[in-house]
């Protein structure tokens, strides 16, 4: 069974493939209650344990206590901090 895209035959993939690999929601989910380090377009950084994901927003918690609910439309990168960072 073979599939036309673009003029090409390709055997490798089903029609129906619009996404593969760890998808986002699933990496942000693994990283829960972990040290993490957000960039934002604002080009700040944000240190903190990632407390809560909902589909527009993240909730860290910074080491000092202070509670941040950041858009995710503002995020430029994410990823797991080198050391934990305490409440």
């Amino acid at each position: 069974m073979s599939e036309q895209t673009n003029g090409k035959t390709n055997n490798d993939r089903p029609a129906n493939l619009v996404r593969w690999g760890k998808q986002p929601d699933l990496l942000l989910y693994e990283l829960r209650s972990k040290a993490v380090v957000i960039k934002c377009t604002d080009n700040k950084l944000y240190r903190g344990r990632l407390e809560g994901l909902s589909q527009y927003q993240l909730v860290i918690v910074q080491a000092s206590g202070l509670e941040m609910i950041i858009s995710k439309g503002g995020i430029l990168y994410i990823h797991a901090a080198a050391v934990e960072v305490e409440p």
